[in-house]
């Protein structure tokens, strides 16, 4: 946990999740459950708060996406499904996403991102599948997400820009 926390306080955007999995990759028993319970320790004992930067996490989502997708970036797919996302993020109501993983809003953003930027009602280019593959996150949260914050939202964009 204090790994987890010295790399915040360097600015740096590293999900729990990945400072867990290199330690299992080193050979130690390190469990997400038990890095979580250390951090919510240290907050209450330090009144730490670890708090990651979401823009890094969409911006390096979208290229790891974008680098295993079909999709080329010639005309600069990756800053426009970067600000689409951020985009649909800041549209949210911060009372809404109580109790939800950011990170988890923030794919469900991404996949949102590259269907406004392609319109398309679902996209082979960029799938929940590869962006939980990308991520380590389960397709049916961040599907579920998806639903709850910003399918509305596409569906009335795309109807609205087809003739």
């Amino acid at each position: 946990a204090a790994l987890v926390v010295a790399v915040k306080e360097r600015g740096l955007d590293v999900p729990v999740k990945d400072v867990v999995r290199g330690f299992v990759e080193q050979g130690h028993r390190v469990k997400y459950s038990h890095m979580i319970d250390a951090l919510v320790v240290l907050k209450e004992i330090a009144g730490y708060r670890v708090a990651g930067d979401l823009r890094a996490y969409v911006y390096r989502i979208v290229r790891q996406a974008v680098a295993r997708s079909r999709i080329r970036d010639k005309d600069g797919a990756v800053m426009r499904i970067y600000r689409e996302a951020l985009s649909l993020l800041g549209r949210v109501d911060r009372r809404r996403l109580a109790g939800r993983n950011p990170y988890v809003v923030a794919l469900a953003a991404v996949y949102a991102a590259v269907l406004l930027v392609f319109r398309r009602k679902r996209s082979r280019l960029v799938s929940q599948r590869l962006l939980a593959e990308v991520s380590g996150f389960s397709e049916s949260s961040i599907r579920s997400n998806y639903r709850r914050f910003f399918e509305g939202f596409v569906t009335g964009v795309l109807r609205a820009s087809t003739p």
